[in-house]
Parts: structure tokens; C-alpha cells; sequence
């Protein structure tokens, strides 16, 4: 009862903005196929509110795009890097639809990463294993993570991506680049999806190695304006690349990866998951 009691407060904002302070810091929601998700009951706007008030449904319809791309470039038998994976959506959709693939979650906050290993101890799910790092352009430890009191979907490395007006706090967190992570465990990805809050430069900064060796397919969630501040790091570690928005096919190379960038900021689009592949299907 507690747990169905949570779900509904979680599940209503105008509730949840009163009595979030009462709610655990965990809660397992069941789905009709008998397996258990577990979500931040205090998310306004995030995966989790998302997962609370769509319910099942939420699971397949979360960035229906996105995951249509990743399952598309994901080779049989291959690797898939979740950078910010949050609670965890993404990931336990690819584990769940391709059972052959083996998906590192990347995900430094506490309560996010917590709730996606409970998911994976409840459901057994093989092959799916939780980093409790996040990604940069280089390994660090005791850094600062800044978190969204509203939304665990916003919590970034950059202090300047959580909102001015919000009460945010912060974690202390260890960092790793992509360069240190396949140097280290030898599981080199045939796609890496990116969603790190204005971050993303950062994190292709610590993987021009492995761009550059293996080709990976990335999917990055791409705030165009600060993208079109300082270009040249997605355009010249993707050298060699196309690009295109996902869910669509217009295919460009990434020379004129600034001019699509402009397009969708022109059309109200500030932020846009990008596909940068040399893989893409004639």
C-alpha cells in the first residue's frame, strides 16, 4: 500500500511538489509483464516522472528515436555504452530486446545509479552492468556533480546547465573517459549514446582514441548553441563521419554538421539527438 501510495504522489506533480519530502528515495513500480523498475519518487520531469505516470508504457515509447537508432548500428554480439543513463530506460530496453549485446549504464548520481541496480538484482538481467562514474575528457576523482532538484534528468558537470532558480546541490563523484574505460576492461562499443546536460564536448574530448581507432556510431543528445560555439571538437573528432538527426534520413558529412545545427535552431529545435556514423545504410 505505502508503495502504491508513493506511485500516485509521484505520479501528479501538483501532489509530488508538496509531499516530495516524504517520499523514499527508491520506489519499485510493477509492470504487467512481472518485472520491476525501480524510480526516483522525487523527479519532477525526469525518466522517472516519466516512468511513474506513463507506467509501462513509458518503457517503450521513452526516446522511441534514439533507441530505434542504437538497436539499428547495434551489431549482433556487440557493445553499448549508456552515458547518462539515469534510471536506466535505455539501457534495459537494448538488454531486454537484444539479449546477445552487452550494455555498460554509465551513471555517477547516487540515487539514479542505486535505482538502476535494483532493477538489475530484482529482474536478473545479464550482460547489463552499472558504472558509478561519469564520463568526461579525462578520469578524475572528487569532482563536483550538480544536481536538478526537480528533474534527475538535468543533473550535469556543469553547474551552468542547472537553472539559476533551482536549489541545487551537488555530489561528489569519480570521472572516467571513454579512452581510460576501453583501455582498461578491452570492451570496445559499436554505438555510444550521449545525454550528459551541455556536457557532451567533454565527454568526446576523452574519446578521440577510441573514435578514431574503432568508429563507434555515437547518439548525442546536442545543445546546438553551445555546439556552434566551438565546433571544431565534434567536427574534427568525427572527421570522416556523416551525421543526421535522428528518426530522420537526411544524411550530411560532418563539414556541414554546423549548417544542420543552424537548420533546427532556426526551426525552435535548440536541442537534438545527432547520429554521427560512417556506418550508416546506403
Amino acid at each position: 500500500m505505502r508503495n502504491f501510495i508513493s506511485q500516485v504522489i509521484g505520479s501528479h506533480r501538483f501532489l509530488s511538489r508538496k509531499l516530495r519530502n516524504f517520499q523514499p528515495k527508491t520506489l519499485a513500480l510493477a509492470f504487467s509483464d512481472k518485472n520491476i523498475l525501480f524510480v526516483d519518487p522525487k523527479d519532477l520531469y525526469g525518466p522517472s516522472y516519466y516512468a511513474m505516470y506513463g507506467k509501462e508504457a513509458a518503457f517503450y515509447h521513452y526516446e522511441e528515436e534514439v533507441k530505434a537508432e542504437i538497436l539499428e548500428h547495434l551489431p549482433s554480439g556487440g557493445v553499448f555504452f549508456d552515458v547518462g543513463a539515469n534510471i536506466g530506460l535505455i539501457s534495459l530496453f537494448i538488454s531486454r530486446f537484444r539479449k546477445d549485446a552487452t550494455v555498460y549504464a554509465f551513471e555517477p548520481s547516487l540515487i539514479t545509479s542505486a535505482a538502476l541496480e535494483n532493477t538489475i538484482r530484482r529482474n536478473k538481467i545479464q550482460k547489463l552492468h552499472v558504472i558509478k562514474k561519469g564520463v568526461s575528457d579525462k578520469s578524475q576523482e572528487n569532482m563536483q556533480f550538480f544536481i536538478d532538484s526537480k528533474s534527475s534528468g538535468g543533473n550535469s558537470l556543469l553547474k551552468s546547465a542547472i537553472s539559476a532558480n533551482d536549489a541545487n546541490t551537488s555530489e561528489t563523484i569519480s570521472l572516467v573517459s571513454l579512452d581510460d574505460f576501453i583501455k582498461s576492461t578491452n570492451s570496445i562499443p559499436a554505438v555510444v549514446k550521449v545525454d550528459v546536460q551541455d556536457a557532451e564536448a567533454m565527454v568526446i574530448e576523452g574519446a578521440c582514441d577510441l573514435i578514431k581507432k574503432f568508429s563507434p556510431t555515437f547518439i548525442i543528445e546536442t545543445n546546438n548553441k553551445l555546439f556552434l560555439k566551438n565546433p571544431n571538437i565534434f567536427i574534427e573528432t568525427f572527421n570522416g563521419y556523416s551525421v543526421k538527426k535522428a528518426g530522420t534520413e537526411k544524411i550530411v558529412p560532418i563539414n556541414e554538421f554546423a549548417s544542420l545545427a543552424q537548420f533546427y535552431i532556426s526551426n525552435g529545435k535548440d536541442v537534438v539527438d545527432y547520429v554521427f556514423s560512417k556506418h550508416f545504410s546506403k
